[in-house]
């Protein structure tokens, strides 16, 4: 595992990741925005996380074969760790982003996490959550009624 810092408040949570080359990746989770995503269902517009990963690196080099388990683990961690909360991530439908975060879920062993993915114009937008610290009822009724809305579509479970 790669060595990282914190900075966290109420609202956001920034990790900075070192890799062994000396890069550094931030990993956010910050509270969505209304204005990005008003879902119109007070629960999840107060308890909505939306995950960022972005590299800042100066040289063009890969940040290194840790880096994904250890944004695995300190995404795990945020997920035990909170109460009422929503992991978002939204990617290109079929991106390598996509497939790694879709290879990830395929080898997830904890059945606590649940993940709700929803697919339109070619995007995929990804929700998970710890089902004994957040209300699956209110994330599936705000998520199903938000796409079906938004995009005339309900999530696909696979």
């Amino acid at each position: 595992m790669l060595r990282f810092t914190t900075h966290e408040s109420l609202n956001s949570s920034h990790f900075f990741i070192t890799t062994l080359q000396d890069n550094i990746c931030m990993l956010n989770f910050t509270k969505l925005d209304q204005e990005e995503m008003f879902f119109q269902h007070d629960y999840l517009q107060e308890n909505v996380f939306e995950l960022t990963v972005a590299k800042a690196t100066a040289n063009k080099e890969n940040c290194g074969k840790g880096l994904a388990p250890t944004i695995k683990s300190i995404f795990d961690t945020f997920l035990a760790e909170r109460e009422e909360t929503v992991v978002y991530v939204s990617m290109e439908e079929n991106s390598s982003k996509y497939h790694l975060v879709t290879r990830y879920i395929n080898n997830e062993v904890d059945p606590n996490y649940k993940m709700l993915l929803f697919k339109a114009d070619n995007k995929a937008f990804f929700f998970f959550f710890n089902e004994h610290k957040t209300s699956t009822v209110e994330v599936i009724v705000g998520l199903t009624r938000y796409f079906k809305n938004e995009y005339g579509i309900s999530f696909v479970n696979n």
